[in-house]
């Protein structure tokens, strides 16, 4: 780190997720509104590109850019909150998901009002346009799509509040649009085999990324970021702690899991971890074929060259084709392998609490709200065997 001045900041090298050299700079702002004083960065492709970049943003706010109370836009806010409060805090694909959609559905139609202007009836009805023509060429939007942008919102404007440039929220005061739960579309046992055996006779590689999805109901990101590292062979267990995102930014990316839940150790059978044994040895024989252009990332399910593999390209070229000719005529996604695992524990009797745990979701009622229809159909099993009783 090379050392400056006082109050003229520091400047660290460091790489990003893609393994380039960045140059970020740190120094120390008053916040204008509250006295605060703060640690603001801000990066660059050089060290004197990314200082230079931090002191102007300190000389903006000591010049009044960044404005008191009743002078900043929400699209000024945004860019504020998005770039202190949430770029390096969260997920790189966390963080292109909230820019991208404020800036759609926020910034880019109402960016330029104020924000003590903003009312709610005027945002429940800015909610309710986007409902109707907030899609491309005005078509409607989707009532998920907008209560992830209001949730978004919220938290913007939360800070906003807590910091003195608002006295209260307006979005809290909105109603949140009905979303209509899709009703998932998990496979059946026979149709379960006729993909495993499918794709067994297409490649290895295939049957046993499909075996470890409908056998863990590990995401497909957390399926693609496994390393051989997280597979214990002699205690048949499989450590989830990453997971790969497809990003605008750095494209395919490795990312640690955050959340205390989504960090589990699932036990799998022994016919699992046969597979991924032969995999292993597979893998090492091409990596002895392609010495020159192969690359050991450890990874285990790689590309040709050790690289990760893209989902879309797997989806494309060999999962909906192995469906299609294993005869599964309706729509199945590579999530509803997921659904599947869960739905067979809880049909099997398995505690929802268990289920909760090997999908990593944040709350047995999360697992319990997605899995209502499964759970229903236990409610008719169990007053059939509490019939028994009476008899």
């Amino acid at each position: 780190m090379k050392r400056r001045a006082n109050n003229e900041g520091s400047v660290l090298e460091k790489k990003n997720p893609r393994g380039q050299k960045v140059y970020v700079a740190r120094v120390l702002v008053t916040n204008p509104t509250t006295n605060q004083i703060k640690r603001i960065k801000r990066t660059g492709k050089s060290a004197k590109e990314a200082l230079e970049r931090a002191n102007q943003y300190k000389k903006d706010i000591e010049n009044g850019f960044i404005p008191s109370k009743g002078k900043m836009s929400i699209k000024e806010w945004i860019s504020i909150w998005l770039t202190d409060y949430k770029e390096g805090q969260v997920k790189i694909k966390t963080f292109e998901k909230y820019e991208s959609t404020l800036r759609c559905y926020i910034t880019n139609p109402i960016g330029d009002i104020m924000l003590q202007q903003l009312t709610s009836p005027f945002l429940q009805k800015h909610f309710k346009e986007l409902l109707l023509t907030g899609g491309f060429n005005r078509k409607p939007l989707s009532a998920h799509t907008v209560t992830e942008t209001r949730r978004y919102l919220i938290s913007a404007l939360d800070v906003a509040r807590s910091i003195g440039y608002i006295k209260h929220n307006p979005v809290r005061d909105t109603t949140k649009p009905r979303v209509q739960r899709k009703e998932i579309q998990p496979l059946s046992e026979i149709e379960i085999k006729k993909v495993l055996e499918t794709a067994k006779k297409r490649s290895w590689l295939i049957y046993t990324i499909l075996l470890v999805a409908l056998s863990t109901g590990m995401r497909i990101g957390e399926v693609f970021g496994l390393k051989w590292t997280d597979i214990d062979f002699n205690r048949n267990k499989i450590r989830v702690i990453r997971s790969m995102s497809t990003t605008r930014t750095y494209g395919l990316i490795l990312e640690d899991t955050k959340t205390r839940s989504s960090r589990r150790v699932l036990a799998v059978d022994s016919l699992v971890i046969d597979a991924l044994l032969e995999l292993k040895k597979k893998q090492q024989k091409q990596m002895g074929f392609l010495a020159d252009f192969y690359k050991d990332n450890n990874l285990v399910f790689a590309n040709q060259v050790g690289k990760l593999y893209n989902p879309s390209n797997f989806n494309n070229r060999f999962f909906q084709p192995i469906l299609k000719e294993a005869n599964i005529k309706r729509r199945i996604t590579f999530h509803d392998l997921r659904h599947t695992h869960a739905t067979l524990l809880l049909s099997k009797g398995i505690s929802p609490k268990v289920v909760q745990e090997r999908l990593g979701h944040s709350s047995i009622t999360v697992t319990m709200d997605v899995y209502s229809h499964v759970t229903q159909d236990l409610q008719e099993s169990a007053v059939e065997m509490l019939s028994d009783v009476w008899k």
